[in-house]
């Protein structure tokens, strides 16, 4: 794997060692050769650390299995698991359970990752994100607005921040430029994916970085089709658009994909 196709979740083999890309960041600075600026996870230790990695770099991928597995009880010695298929019981200590630990309840059922017959980490089950419906109107301040939510709105482990946009209308003829610049917000407020729609939308996709851009469709339509598989359980989702944008669809079908999930409607952020 090419360093620039590093993503938040991917687990590289770092000295040896089985680590998490926890966060990223691609850098041109001037004249000098690009990079990406990475944070990883030992998923041994637990321990985290920055490095910077040449945008020329091949990584190794870690050779990952998953197993399914059901919590019977925590302890002091950690959470302990059975395996679903052969009834194998397993104890995770806190060096591999992580950021998952609090969530864990008896009798959940999660997935297990193995690398080299050793679990290294828990990927907890689906059914739960957290959906910022602001999708009947937008301005540039709204926006701008509704993306510091977002850079607030607590995730779950290995949850992402992702921003879903349409159209602000009737801006005038400064519509594209100002639409393009959405993309400091989108950067400063530290959200991980933003999915687009519309013509006026396609300027601030094309002024992201690739390492935020989530998918882009002439109407939403199309983008849901690209939104829904991409959520997973912990993110923290915000639509927003003009009315005329039509994203509410886009808003039902997420609420009908996750019908336990976490509602925040009001972000006082209207405009």
């Amino acid at each position: 794997m090419k360093a620039t196709d590093v993503r938040k979740g991917h687990v590289l083999i770092i000295e040896g060692q089985p680590c998490r890309v926890m966060d990223f960041t691609h850098r041109t600075p001037g004249n000098l050769r690009a990079f990406v600026q990475v944070r990883f996870r030992n998923l041994l230790n637990g321990n985290t650390f920055d490095t910077r990695l040449n945008a020329s770099d091949f990584m190794e991928e870690a050779r990952l299995d998953t197993k399914e597995f059901q919590v019977l009880y925590k302890d002091a010695a950690g959470v302990h698991l059975m395996d679903r298929e052969n009834y194998d019981q397993h104890t995770l200590d806190e060096d591999t359970v992580l950021d998952a630990g609090p969530w864990l309840q008896p009798e959940m059922v999660v997935k297990v990752e193995w690398l080299d017959g050793r679990p290294i980490a828990i990927e907890l089950p689906g059914g739960s994100a957290l959906i910022i419906d602001d999708s009947y109107n937008a301005n540039p301040a709204s926006v701008d607005a509704a993306l510091a939510v977002l850079g607030q709105a607590p995730i779950g482990p290995r949850g992402r921040r992702i921003a879903v946009l349409g159209d602000m209308l009737e801006l005038g003829p400064k519509g594209r430029a100002l639409h393009r610049g959405l993309a400091e917000s989108v950067i400063g407020n530290a959200v991980d994916l933003v999915f687009c729609c519309g013509p006026l939308m396609q300027a601030l996709w094309q002024a992201l970085p690739a390492s935020r851009r989530g998918g882009y469709a002439e109407d939403s339509a199309a983008l849901e089709a690209q939104v829904l598989p991409a959520i997973r359980a912990g993110d923290a989702v915000m639509i927003k658009g003009s009315l005329g944008s039509r994203m509410a669809p886009i808003v039902k079908a997420l609420q009908r994909a996750y019908p336990h999930h976490d509602a925040l409607e009001d972000t006082s952020v209207q405009g």
